[in-house]
């Protein structure tokens, strides 16, 4: 079966299922508010230029 068929399979589902289609939104919007918060969001800003910044620290200190 195909990815388009089984997709179309899927949305034809919570289609004819409202209340299960409900409830997966409201999950989805739950793991959103509590995955991506502005604070998350900072810390992953400061590990990835720390990250960055080691990196190119090292590299620099092997070209020298």
């Amino acid at each position: 079966m195909s990815q388009t068929l089984i997709n179309l399979l899927r949305i034809e589902y919570l289609l004819e299922n409202k209340q299960f289609a409900e409830e997966l939104g409201r999950n989805a919007e739950k793991t959103v508010e509590e995955e991506f918060t502005w604070e998350k969001s900072a810390e992953t800003f400061i590990e990835t230029y720390g990250e960055t910044f080691d990196s190119r620290k090292e590299l620099t200190r092997k070209l020298c």
